[in-house]
């Protein structure tokens, strides 16, 4: 069976749940797949820019949503061809978690 969700990367979580940008509010309207190299990357960023107060209450409100935010584990295999990706790539500025995607 095939998914209709949307993998969505770290900036589009970030501009939809600290700026409140509309284009990106509206690509959580509808159930979305986000890998947990991203939630990773949300829950630094929030940190680093908001502080921890904020990071936690965003990583807990797409915890408690699951069928809102599916959260897609990233297997061996795929941080293994993330990290080809990557040396295959080096003269591009792109980190792991662009290469998950």
């Amino acid at each position: 069976m095939r998914s209709n969700k949307t993998l969505i990367d770290t900036s589009v979580l970030f501009l939809a749940f600290i700026n409140r940008q509309e284009e990106c509010l509206a690509v959580l309207r509808d159930p979305v797949l986000i890998s947990s190299s991203a939630m990773l990357e949300l829950g630094n960023l929030i940190f680093a820019r908001c502080g921890p107060m904020l990071a936690a209450q965003t990583l807990r409100t797409i915890y408690a949503h699951p069928t809102a935010y599916e959260l897609v584990a990233i297997s061996d295999d795929d941080q293994g061809r993330a990290r080809d990706m990557m040396e295959k790539y080096a003269d591009e500025t792109f980190q792991f978690v662009d290469a998950i995607m």
